[in-house]
């Protein structure tokens, strides 16, 4: 059986593709943002590698506000769930 944040991280890479196929112009990017594999062990390591990681930016000021906003997407998002969870948890009471 395969679990469900398996299934969400699988939806997740579809979803990237997808969005990534929509744009005109995906040089704009950073590499980080188009880095893709279907090897899934490939994840793994290149989560750590300077490349793709947070360290890869040089210039601090810019380095610090894509970590500001990436976290606060991410707290977007964990609220986003949990208020759904929630929402749906009492109208089934």
């Amino acid at each position: 059986m395969i679990s469900t944040s398996r299934i969400e991280s699988l939806l997740t890479l579809k979803t990237k593709q997808e969005l990534l196929a929509q744009l005109d112009d995906a040089s704009v990017l950073p590499h980080a943002a188009k880095w893709y594999t279907e090897d899934r062990a490939q994840y793994a390591i290149m989560a750590t590698a300077a490349e793709v990681g947070v360290l890869a930016t040089e210039n601090e000021d810019v380095r610090s506000l894509r970590e500001l906003i990436t976290y606060g997407l991410k707290g977007l998002a964990a609220y986003s769930k949990a208020r759904k969870r929630t929402t749906r948890f009492r109208s089934q009471r």
